[in-house]
């Protein structure tokens, strides 16, 4: 299998979730990890404990700890550089992008058939008591993801 580049990864993250992440740099908030996982393994991870309008080194490294727990959860052995990408690093978070592309191909695309990521975010910062505008740009979808409507 061909590595995919970070245009192509982020393409394929954005339509999972629903995002609008523009570089690698801003997965370091986790939001867009934690979700493919959450449509993987239903019930690993809890997303209203993330912060999704996470901008700093800690706030970051709190949502990718949460993270790495769902991961010892779910028993991956992988070890990732969770600092550093807490860091905003370009290449930890490229290569964690990359295993991530490759253990969702790996679990099959059923996973994603019903997956809403965007709402999920919602309903998750409603169980925060939290509204939209408290959540990061990015995570809320370009409306090229929404289907046109019929008028």
């Amino acid at each position: 299998m061909a590595t995919k580049g970070r245009l192509e990864l982020l393409q394929w993250l954005n339509e999972l979730t629903n995002c609008d992440y523009s570089k690698v740099e801003l997965c370091a908030d986790a939001v867009g990890y934690c979700q493919i996982i959450d449509a993987l393994h239903n019930g690993a991870i809890n997303l209203a404990r993330l912060n999704f309008n996470a901008r700093y080194h800690d706030e970051c490294a709190k949502n990718l700890k949460i993270l790495d727990e769902a991961l010892i959860k779910i028993k991956v052995k992988e070890v990732f550089a969770f600092e550093k990408m807490a860091k905003g690093r370009f290449q930890d978070n490229m290569l964690f992008l990359q295993w991530l592309f490759g253990y969702a191909r790996k679990m099959g695309p059923q996973h994603f058939s019903y997956y809403k990521g965007y709402q999920r975010r919602l309903e998750a910062l409603d169980r925060q008591r939290r509204d939209v505008n408290e959540m990061s740009p990015h995570l809320i979808p370009n409306q090229a993801f929404f289907p046109e409507r019929e008028e």
